[in-house]
């Protein structure tokens, strides 16, 4: 775990607070984002989804937000965010599960942690300005705090499930490296290293107690969600296009600059003169 995710302690941090964050800067470098089943119907119509491989070797069902140069195209130059479904993992931010050391029965326990990176952690809140406590005065968690938990709870829960789905297709032989052919004149518009699409020919082979039992594990509805959402491609390009757009029409004239500054431009004379 990274240094500047820590556990939130609530006998340490039992004063301490946060400010929510306010906009999806902090995800503007993230072109792939973890989702889970529950999310699918959600996801299918706006976003591709993809298999990204882990470097144990194992997989994780993604977002896929943005091209090879990094950038989430879903976020704006603003931090707001162009989709119609934020992804639990970024609606949780600055907060995140991490698994905690197992018991000496084996049993695996989770934390919830607070990314310092963020900024946005608070010795002191300020009430004034909006910023929160975790904790009230007795040790118990403040209800947006406890909002957040409980959500955390419950990202745990579907990350198994979903983790299980994507093992049973692993298993089953059906995911194949995922490429994407750049449109004229956008060559860098190739998907990020590491992603994996369901081999739709592989599946459709499957027959009997291959089936039942991705079918039983959720993986099958899994399988035909990523295949279907593959073409939703065309939204990261449109958003791309419309990006580029912008910052083109912000962007000054370099030849309407370049005149400022050429002999006789000001029309009072090449001397500029200010009367105080």
């Amino acid at each position: 775990m990274p240094s500047d995710i820590q556990f939130i302690d609530a006998t340490a941090a039992r004063s301490h607070g946060y400010v929510p964050s306010a906009d999806f800067r902090f995800a503007q470098q993230q072109p792939a984002i973890p989702v889970h089943l529950s999310e699918l119907s959600a996801l299918v119509p706006t976003l591709p989804m993809a298999l990204a491989k882990l470097p144990g070797g194992q997989f994780m069902l993604v977002a896929v937000a943005g091209f090879a140069d990094g950038r989430n195209q879903l976020v704006d130059d603003n931090g707001r965010w162009g989709g119609l479904h934020v992804p639990n993992e970024l609606r949780a931010y600055p907060f995140s599960v991490q698994p905690m050391a197992a018991s000496a029965e084996g049993s695996q326990s989770f934390g919830v942690c607070f990314n310092h990176a963020s900024g946005l952690y608070r010795d002191a809140p300020d009430f004034g300005r909006g910023e929160l406590r975790f904790f009230n005065d007795e040790g118990q968690p403040q209800p947006q705090f406890q909002q957040v938990t409980q959500q955390l709870q419950r990202n745990v829960t579907l990350l198994r499930q979903t983790q299980n789905a994507v093992r049973l297709l692993q298993e089953a032989e059906l995911l194949t490296p995922w490429q994407i052919q750049p449109r004229n004149g956008h060559p860098q518009e190739t998907l990020p290293a590491g992603l994996f699409r369901v081999d739709e020919a592989r599946l459709n082979a499957l027959r009997g107690e291959a089936l039942e039992r991705l079918h039983a594990g959720h993986a099958l509805g899994l399988a035909y969600a990523q295949l279907f959402s593959m073409s939703r491609i065309v939204v990261l390009q449109r958003l791309k296009d419309g990006h580029a757009a912008r910052r083109k029409a912000a962007a000054p004239d370099p030849a309407i600059v370049q005149k400022l500054f050429e002999p006789g431009a000001n029309a009072m004379g090449d001397t500029i003169k200010f009367n105080f």
